[in-house]
């Protein structure tokens, strides 16, 4: 079981898709917050702080990679894992100019997306 202080951010627009992330993980103990738009996160995020951010590759807003870069130049969040989650398999070679720690695919199985969050 993860420990209770352990944050996640989960970063879509597709609500069924946030809500089901959100119940899996929250079952396995995290603490969860579900964001459906790029600049809703930068908000959510400075203020939430969260360990893992797993984020939606398209968005309303922004791109998933412009998301992801934002993040990573916020000084207060700098150990802050980042999932990239799409429906498309070949954005997966992008994913390092953004500095994303993984790529899934949607639908991702729930060890995949564990085991993305645990290291």
């Amino acid at each position: 079981m993860p420990p209770p202080s352990l944050r996640i951010l989960i970063v879509d627009d597709n609500e069924e898709m946030g809500f089901s992330l959100r119940l899996l993980l929250q079952s396995a103990g995290y603490q969860v917050e579900v964001i459906q738009d790029g600049a809703s996160a930068l908000a959510t995020a400075a203020e939430y702080a969260p360990d893992v951010a797993i984020i939606d590759l398209h968005l309303p807003d922004m791109t998933g990679y412009q998301l992801a870069r934002a993040l990573r130049r916020s000084a207060s969040l700098p150990a802050m894992r980042l999932i990239a989650l799409s429906g498309e398999s070949n954005e997966s070679l992008a994913m390092h100019e953004a500095d994303f720690d993984h790529f899934l695919k949607k639908p991702a199985s729930p060890e995949e997306l564990l085991n993305a969050i645990g290291g």
